[in-house]
């Protein structure tokens, strides 16, 4: 199919939005659709017809196309605030209908989603106990996750991790997670990793241990 007026040559909204999001992978094509202006090798100078390139803010992309059985359309994608939205209009009855109403649909879209990060990469999220008397170790995020979410829907974050853990521990080492629920939908699940390496004792350390241990019960049955 060529994409002009044909009997069986159909596309939904659907269809055209996944396609422009596949092509949008690779580098040359974002290149290419956020250009206004463009030179070829004759010299001729050619202009988008993408009129929003012009006006709406954040837009890098993607496709205009028009014939007169399929109307005047087009596929937008925009980032703005760490959101990044794909919208697409088809059938409309001329080239400023439509630019006005893919407007009134992005900026719906913007209304209705924000980007978040609900888990920062560093911080303390849980500190977990170690034995021999060792102090308590802090469990620090390993990455700071995007998500694009919709505002009226809040987050869950739950942590999970050991109680007590075992040594030795490995600075780095995944001891837990932190994950991010929508309801009942998980949308993240982030490492929670050891922020220091702790060894374990020596023979003599864990002896040591275990009999100030023990002197420590038998003074409490004593008093």
């Amino acid at each position: 199919p060529d994409g002009l007026d044909a009997p069986g040559h159909l596309s939904s909204a659907h269809d055209v939005t996944y396609l422009a999001r596949l092509v949008m992978h690779h580098a040359i094509v974002r290149q290419i659709v956020r250009q206004r202006v463009a030179t070829i090798s004759d010299g001729h100078v050619l202009r988008t017809w993408n009129d929003l390139l012009y006006s709406y803010p954040g837009i890098f992309g993607v496709k205009t196309g028009h014939t007169s059985g399929a109307g005047w359309n087009e596929t937008a994608a925009v980032h703005r605030r760490g959101v990044s939205i794909y919208a697409t209009l088809l059938g409309s009855p001329d080239r400023s209908t439509r630019n006005a109403d893919l407007v009134k649909l992005l900026d719906w879209g913007f209304s209705r989603y924000v980007g978040v990060r609900p888990v920062v990469q560093g911080r303390v999220y849980a500190r977990t106990l170690l034995g021999y008397g060792r102090h308590p170790l802090e469990l620090v995020a390993a990455a700071t996750p995007g998500l694009t979410v919709p505002v009226d829907r809040p987050l869950v974050r739950r942590v999970v991790f050991p109680g007590v853990a075992s040594l030795p521990v490995s600075r780095g080492q995944s001891l837990g997670q932190v994950r991010v629920y929508q309801g009942s939908r998980l949308l993240a699940a982030v490492p929670l990793v050891a922020s220091r390496s702790v060894s374990r004792p020596g023979v003599a350390g864990r002896v040591g241990w275990y009999a100030t241990r023990t002197l420590h019960h038998m003074w409490g049955w004593v008093s």
